[in-house]
């Protein structure tokens, strides 16, 4: 009766409206529950799908009700102070008031974001680096994921390293003309890509190839390059409450097959036997870390998947088995590896762009690292700034 929907939820709502027109066309489908576009269930339940978030607001000066209110009831509610929804004139007054008043508040809080991030980018950097107890105290690898180096991705790059953290940029062309720059870039050659069968020439594939042969890298953080934070010492904050944790998989999700996700839309459509479908499962790594473990299963069944397609009897071979939100996870499956889903409360994730609203928001909710972000954002001005912490 009264709700308020944003951005994401409306592009969540018409991909899924989208997959249950799809479902509806299959010859199979003899009957369909048209309960599914009730707006009571879908809307709420593409939110759940898309881990959206969902609050319920203060409702004490309503009178919400499934029936029709009388004058008895309004008289009543009135007594008690409370916004009735079925008397319009009521509410017009009452909303002119709240814009005026909402008015009034956007221009405070405006001024106030204002002049915190002119204070934050002076001088004074004990606003900015005062979040962590200890300046350096763990040393992390980490490859950011780039098709080519620009000069966002290096600032990103420079800001890491100088916090101490072991960092390079994995990208899909080759670093030569960036040796002057930097020799944090690496690259694999579709060559060495090609012995594993993997043509695709993708940046994830190059990463995975080289840390096959980086067998003293117990632990890597992979880090896709529209991945930024406000400050980057919000993101060694994250990367160190792991630091003790022996998972071999750290991911911002993982979702395992059933009838609820089928609609995935990664899932292969070929069966194969040695990655059966009770195994399958998901994971979103915009930020993830993996364990020598897990790169050693990798490499195990990308040669095993490289051996099926050679097959003279396989006439038919599904690539979304290379997709690496699918791979990653089923073969960590396989291997009954420890797979877990970290601790996501300050990052705002999310499948489409955000925009400047989108991250003013997500401040103001108290999000510190976000995905994706396409542009330079003024509002993350410090996020490469490279200063010393004060202890």
């Amino acid at each position: 009766m009264l709700s308020r929907v944003s951005r994401r939820l409306v592009n969540a709502h018409q991909y899924y409206v989208q997959q249950l027109l799809s479902e509806r066309k299959k010859p199979n489908v003899t009957q369909f529950d048209n309960d599914y576009y009730y707006q009571e269930f879908l809307i709420p339940t593409v939110g759940h799908m898309f881990n959206l978030t969902m609050l319920i607001y203060d409702y004490s000066k309503m009178d919400v009700y499934v029936y029709r209110l009388s004058e008895n009831n309004i008289r009543n509610s009135l007594e008690d102070v409370h916004i009735l929804l079925t008397d319009k004139r009521f509410i017009r007054i009452l909303m002119r008031y709240h814009y005026i008043s909402g008015v009034i508040l956007i221009f405070t809080i405006y001024f106030l974001l204002y002049y915190y991030q002119v204070q934050s980018s002076s001088a004074t950097n004990v606003l900015i680096y005062s979040f962590s107890k200890i300046y350096q105290s763990h040393r992390h690898t980490v490859i950011i994921l780039a098709k080519t180096p620009s000069a966002r991705v290096l600032k990103h790059l420079n800001a890491l390293i100088h916090v101490g953290v072991d960092a390079f940029v994995m990208c899909d062309e080759q670093p030569s003309k960036y040796i002057n720059v930097t020799n944090r870039i690496l690259y694999v050659h579709n060559e060495s890509l090609a012995e594993y069968g993997l043509t695709r020439n993708l940046v994830w594939d190059r990463a995975f190839v080289w840390l096959y042969n980086q067998t003293s890298l117990d632990y890597v953080w992979l880090m896709e390059e529209d991945v930024t934070w406000s400050n980057v010492h919000h993101i060694v904050d994250f990367f160190d409450i792991y630091t003790n944790n022996h998972a071999d998989l750290l991911s911002r999700n993982i979702i395992y097959r059933n009838q609820g996700t089928l609609g995935w839309m990664w899932w292969p459509k070929v069966f194969l036997k040695i990655l059966p479908e009770d195994k399958w499962l998901a994971s979103l790594n915009m930020i993830s870390r993996v364990s020598r473990r897990l790169i050693n299963a990798h490499q195990y069944y990308v040669r095993k998947l490289f051996s099926e397609r050679k097959k003279l009897n396989l006439t038919q071979f599904d690539n979304n088995y290379y997709h690496q939100e699918f791979l990653i996870p089923t073969v960590g499956h396989m291997f009954n590896l420890t797979m877990l889903i970290y601790d996501h409360s300050k990052m705002d994730v999310f499948f489409l762009a955000l925009t400047e609203n989108d991250i003013r928001d997500s401040l103001a909710f108290g999000k510190r690292i976000f995905h994706p972000v396409k542009h330079d954002s003024p509002l993350l001005i410090n996020a490469t700034a490279i200063r010393n912490r004060k202890k």
